[in-house]
């Protein structure tokens, strides 16, 4: 007699089916059939097959119908009745389940962007003072529904850089609210100072340049090293202080699972002091343009010059996997005077790729 039963199975790499005698096959999906017979003596055939690494569900499917279709030629009739409707499942089950588990992603994905460049009057029927805000907001665009790793890019994008408030919205959301955002703080910050000032007598030509609020926010999305996505944004703010400060701040993220990359998921343990040290070399070369000079070779010239008055150098979190190197950024105040500006140090692959876990 022929018997099968159906049970939950994991899906194989490989698999033989030598006749029928109580042999394993691969069933579409999750399922397998054992087999209690001898059906393969008429005849004396033996078949046999292998999947390799398919990643598909289309190999499994096509390769269960062909056996099924090579012992419905070897059965008698009594166990083709039984073959024809598991050959039928088959196929139905195949059509059924096929991309249920493909990764819900797609390399793909390509950047869109929104912007917003407004003026807030802190005064109605009065250009003076003002709060200015010019936002280029850049963020991956979904390739469908289930693209979930590109709605989590641009959530840790919101939360990191802007704030947790921001994670869950939008990107149409996400723009709208942090420009109120900025509206309220302009106003909750001077709008009271203001209106006493108007009291006191204060005329609009004697308005300090202190009341006059500016936010700028530019994003720049782009492919770096293979695998992963560059996010820079850089945020530019005038709140009434001495000077404005801008702010950098670079991302890496991995294109398949979104993970957002570190540091320490770069660099071998151990090696940061080998790549402190090419860090150091991009920085004396840069510090030399910066100053119009040629004098400094060494961490002391640096340290004559108002870097790194510390001593310490080390790696920051913000750098950047390009396609040639990895550039290491120093925001203002970080290892230098203000004046000074940012630090932005390319550093090529090929000088520290003995350093690096990524290849």
């Amino acid at each position: 007699m022929f018997t099968f039963q159906v049970f939950h199975s994991s899906i194989q790499s490989g698999c033989n089916l030598y006749g029928c005698k109580d042999r394993y096959f691969l069933f579409p999906m999750f399922f397998r059939f054992r087999i209690f017979n001898k059906i393969n003596k008429q005849k004396g055939r033996k078949l046999s097959f292998f999947i390799r690494n398919s990643g598909t569900y289309t190999i499994f499917v096509t390769t269960t119908i062909t056996i099924l279709l090579e012992l419905i030629k070897i059965s008698d009739m009594k166990v083709q009745k039984l073959l024809i409707p598991a050959l039928l499942f088959s196929l139905t089950a195949g059509t059924a389940f096929t991309g249920c588990s493909m990764k819900e992603h797609d390399n793909t994905s390509s950047t869109d962007s929104l912007d917003i460049d407004t003026v807030v009057y802190l005064n109605p029927g009065s250009e003076k003072p003002s709060c200015k805000i010019n936002i280029a907001y850049t963020f991956l665009k979904p390739t469908s529904d289930k693209d979930s790793v590109s709605r989590m890019i641009n959530s840790q994008i919101q939360s990191v850089i802007f704030g947790e408030q921001y994670a869950k919205l939008s990107p149409q959301d996400f723009i709208r609210t942090i420009s109120t955002d900025m509206i309220d703080n302009y106003n909750t910050d001077v709008k009271s100072l203001f209106v006493a000032d108007q009291k006191n007598g204060m005329e609009e030509k004697d308005i300090p340049a202190w009341y006059n609020y500016e936010y700028q926010i530019s994003t720049v999305m782009e492919e770096g090293l293979n695998g992963i996505w560059n996010y820079t944004v850089t945020n530019f703010a005038y709140t009434g202080g001495a000077h404005p400060n801008t702010l950098i701040r670079m991302l890496n993220f991995d294109k398949d699972d979104s993970r957002l990359l570190t540091a320490r998921d770069i660099i071998l343990a151990g090696k940061e002091d080998d790549v402190c040290k090419e860090i150091l070399k991009s920085l004396i070369q840069t510090a030399n343009t910066k100053l119009e000079t040629d004098t400094i070779t060494c961490l002391a010239g640096l340290q004559e010059n108002g870097i790194l008055q510390d001593g310490n150098l080390y790696i920051p979190e913000n750098f950047q996997l390009g396609k040639d190197a990895v550039t290491f950024l120093y925001n203002q105040y970080d290892i230098a005077p203000y004046y000074l500006g940012s630090f932005i140090l390319p550093v090529p692959y090929e000088s520290i790729k003995d350093y690096l876990k990524i290849k």
